[in-house]
């Protein structure tokens, strides 16, 4: 009887176990940033167990029922789970776990026995109908790939070009303004950072820093992960050191490892706000350096989850005592594949300053996203020529062998530069806000290419190109206007909104071989146009059922002062999915009204646009080729702005 209720205890124990790794299978997320949501499978990699965390979910409980510990422990406990604490710095978020115990009963015999726990669907179908839950959603790992190019190799500082007043003109902050990015916080989200390798070990902050794959204190990497190493290395390496410098060669910089394994959408939100919103300064990350994102083989469309824009819209509103975080985020490699950094929901969110490459021509290189969400540009890797000097693992699984390399690149290697020049930004003047800080790089970034790009001014007198954003990021310039800012309240931006727009009747019909203008204009009278005295973003959401494929359409915005936004190209695109549903977003209307008239001045010529009007222009390229049967049909659009 012993050894049957014992064998009886194993096939149980497997049967629940296997039930449950099928209800929640990881979702694997294709290369290089781009998060593919609703394509489920099993990874390609084999992870540790403690990695897939398939018994913990995340939910959002009630206002009304939010009121303390112990009230949702005992909301935990009804549902079947344990309750392990807030779910980071998110108001109303909790991480609950299913619970370990196992249910003990007599069986026939009257012998006690252990049996499975609660069924997953008994579970999950209460936390569906439950009045107390108003959102859950379990933790599926997903992998998120590293923006790295390696490029031919090149000798140590000597040859951190990278640095001169050419290109990005850090040399000149130090020498002139003695400002190297002392007592800022600037945490690398990434693979983890070597942080006993003499270049970082003196501006390390231990106390700050967290594994988000270990759930521990020390983000020290795996030991083939040199990615976040090389990232820290060009933010803020420390001077007089092992190799060369950092932008910011006195910064605090702080590890936060979340790439030593696939992520879910909790472990991202944790990661992107941590320690944001303490109530002293020493004690808070200012700048997030983000060198990572979705998939950037240019077929697929990705961004962050609805934990992680939770966490983007909390601590830009609330992070740095209410001055708001700041995000810098590589822009993407993706170029040779026809990829656009606007397909990167990460790039093109307004809360983060999204960041091209350039060599060191100052021309953008070959891998190097176009967008017009780019925000600013700095140098990088170029085909056969010059890549970044910085610092690399202390052992032979680095690019190189000696704890230095000369061959990091790609926008890896561009974003935390601008993470760097944020940091110089923040100590020459620490008052300003996170828009504050985006709008000194869009008036001090300057144009190093007109030859291989076309640049666009607007209405307010800024140039922006799809390849480069406003330009190059000119350290001395930003901290100089920096010092004399006119800052502006965090969270006093205005939002305006076109609400959901569905064409007329004649225009739900199949889109012709020409080109169709959708078009929206607000009164000049009314309280929106009267209220935004300069635009900052423009999103555009759309949702269109396209018979073939995303290559089949050619989408652009047109704003009242004609400024035109790319925000599709079906020329340049690899994508195989059919259909699109996207927010897609635009700089390029920055300072701009929200609306203009024939009398106002406009920089095209004198000419207006459509009357002055918003114009959604879209084009069936498959349609005039006769690819395929049916054409592209709009369903509904949608415009948001976002201003002061």
């Amino acid at each position: 009887m012993q050894g049957y209720n014992t064998l009886r205890f194993l096939c149980t124990f497997f049967l629940a176990y296997f039930t449950l790794c099928n209800a929640l299978e990881p979702v694997r997320i294709n290369s290089n940033r781009t998060s593919v949501e609703g394509h489920i499978h099993r990874p390609s990699k084999t992870w540790p167990e403690k990695y897939l965390k398939r018994d913990k979910i995340v939910v959002r409980v009630p206002i009304k029922h939010d009121t303390n510990k112990t009230e949702i422990d005992r909301m935990a406990i009804d549902h079947g789970f344990e309750n392990e604490g807030p779910m980071g710095k998110i108001p109303h978020y909790y991480i609950w776990s299913r619970a370990k115990s196992w249910v003990t009963q007599d069986d026939e015999e009257g012998e006690r026995i252990r049996t499975e726990r609660e069924p997953v669907s008994n579970l999950f179908g209460r936390l569906d109908t439950s009045p107390r839950v108003e959102w859950w959603n379990y933790m599926n790992p997903r992998e998120r790939i590293k923006r790295s190019w390696r490029s031919p190799s090149d000798p140590l500082f000597s040859q951190q070009w990278h640095l001169r007043g050419a290109h990005l003109d850090v040399v000149d902050v130090w020498k002139n303004h003695d400002v190297t990015g002392r007592g800022v916080n600037l945490a690398i989200v990434d693979d983890g950072i070597q942080h006993e390798h003499p270049d970082l070990t003196p501006n390390y902050r231990k106390e700050l820093s967290w594994d988000f794959n270990e759930d521990d204190s020390d983000p020290e990497p795996f030991r083939s992960d040199g990615h976040g190493t090389s990232a820290a290395g060009v933010a803020g390496a420390a001077e007089d050191t092992h190799c060369g410098v950092g932008v910011a060669h006195q910064v605090n910089l702080v590890g936060l490892r979340l790439l030593g394994a696939w992520t879910s959408d909790m472990d991202e939100a944790q990661a992107l706000c941590h320690k944001c919103d303490e109530s002293d300064h020493e004690g808070t990350i200012q700048i997030y350096s983000n060198s990572w994102g979705p998939s950037d083989e240019g077929k697929h469309l990705g961004g962050p989850g609805h934990l992680t824009t939770q966490a983007f819209e909390y601590c830009s509103a609330n992070g740095r005592q209410g001055k708001g975080s700041v995000y810098v985020w590589a822009g993407g490699n993706g170029r040779f594949n026809g990829d656009d950094s606007n397909y990167d929901g990460y790039a093109n969110s307004r809360f983060t300053i999204s960041v091209a490459a350039v060599d060191v021509n100052g021309v953008y290189t070959w891998y190097s996203e176009p967008g017009a969400n780019l925000l600013c540009s700095a140098p990088s890797s170029g085909y056969r020529s010059n890549s970044i000097t910085t610092t690399d693992l202390l052992s032979n699984w680095g690019y190189s062998n000696n704890g230095c390399t000369d061959s990091f690149g790609g926008t890896s290697a561009a974003a935390p530069q601008i993470a760097g020049v944020v940091a110089l930004m923040l100590e020459a003047r620490p008052e300003l806000g996170w828009r504050d800080v985006q709008h000194i790089l869009a008036h001090t970034s300057r144009i190093t290419d007109e030859r291989n790009t076309v640049w666009t001014t607007n209405a307010a007198g800024l140039s922006h190109s799809h390849d480069y954003g406003f330009g190059v990021a000119d350290a001395e310039e930003a901290v100089k206007l920096a010092l004399g800012w006119e800052l502006k309240e965090t969270n006093g931006g205005y939002h305006a909104t076109s609400g959901t727009l569905k064409p007329h009747s004649s225009n739900t019909l199949e889109v012709s071989d020409s080109t169709r203008d959708y078009l929206w204009a607000i009164a000049s009278e009314s309280h929106d146009a009267q209220t935004i005295k300069g635009l900052e973003y423009v999103t555009v959401y759309v949702d269109m059922s396209i018979p073939c494929t995303r290559k089949c359409l050619d989408l652009s915005l047109i704003g009242p002062s004609g400024v035109t936004s790319q925000l599709h190209s079906g020329d340049a695109v690899s994508a195989e999915e059919k259909d699109l549903a996207w927010t897609f977003s635009t700089v390029r209307h920055w300072g701009e009204r929200l609306y203009y008239t024939p009398e106002l001045d406009v920089r095209d010529s004198g000419k207006m646009v459509n009357n002055g009007r918003w114009a959604l222009r879209a084009k069936d390229l498959c349609r005039s080729a006769r690819i395929c049967q049916g054409g592209v049909v709009l369903n509904h659009w949608k415009l948001d702005f976002y201003g002061e």
